[in-house]
Parts: C-alpha cells; sequence; structure tokens
C-alpha cells in the first residue's frame, strides 16, 4: 500500500498518462515487490509467509544467501514462469524435492523446528 501511495504523486509528478502512466506502475511494481523479496531472503533468509510456515531460504550448508544468488534467484524464478512455471514442476522429480532455481543455485529451503509446545 506504502508503495501505491508513493507512486500515484510521483507519477502525476512526472506527468505521465494513459499508457506511460501503465507501463510505469508495472515497472514501479516490479521494483517493489523485488526489493521485499530481495530484503528477506538476505536478512534472515525468510519472507513474511515463511515465518509463519517455518521455512527459511539458505545456501546447501545452512548459510545465508547474499544479494547476487538472491537476485539470480528472482531472475530464474522469473525465467521459469516464463517456461510455463517448469521450475516448480522440477521439484515433482527433483530427489530432494527442490525447484529447478534451487538445485542450479546450491540454495534449499529447509523446514525450521516446530516451537514447543507446554503440555497442559
Amino acid at each position: 500500500m506504502l508503495a501505491g501511495f508513493i507512486l500515484v504523486p510521483l507519477g502525476k509528478a512526472i506527468g505521465l498518462e494513459g499508457h506511460a502512466a501503465q507501463v510505469f506502475t508495472r515497472v514501479w511494481v516490479l521494483i517493489v515487490v523485488s526489493c521485499y523479496y530481495l530484503w528477506f531472503w538476505t536478512h534472515g533468509g525468510q519472507t513474511l509467509p515463511m515465518k509463519t510456515w517455518r521455512l527459511r531460504l539458505c545456501k546447501q550448508d545452512g548459510s545465508s544467501i547474499g544479494l547476487d544468488r538472491a537476485m539470480l534467484r528472482l531472475v530464474l524464478i522469473a525465467a521459469g514462469w516464463g517456461l510455463g512455471g517448469a521450475h516448480f514442476f522440477w521439484a515433482l522429480l527433483d530427489r530432494d524435492k527442490q525447484f529447478l532455481h534451487d538445485r542450479i543455485l546450491g540454495t534449499r529451503i529447509e523446514s525450521l523446528s516446530s516451537p514447543l509446545h507446554p503440555s497442559p
């Protein structure tokens, strides 16, 4: 929502209308969404849903991924969608159930242990 509040006045200040405004909006959303993933993947390895599901993105050795690997991951995910979601279907055939982009980059999504619940 914050990105939208910035987008509207920015677009008006630049004087964008019609098709140019649509292109500007798409590029703006792409930048904002990319920044979201890049930030969370490189700062703890968890987006907000991943925290809820207790999942974490990391290298094969368990260490955090860097910005270069996170950016390449975004590019490979976009390419996979361009190929009809092939990168996700790969996981059905992969021996470790990894996505194709994770297999290529040497990253993985690990499941974190469940929090302990005290017994009643």
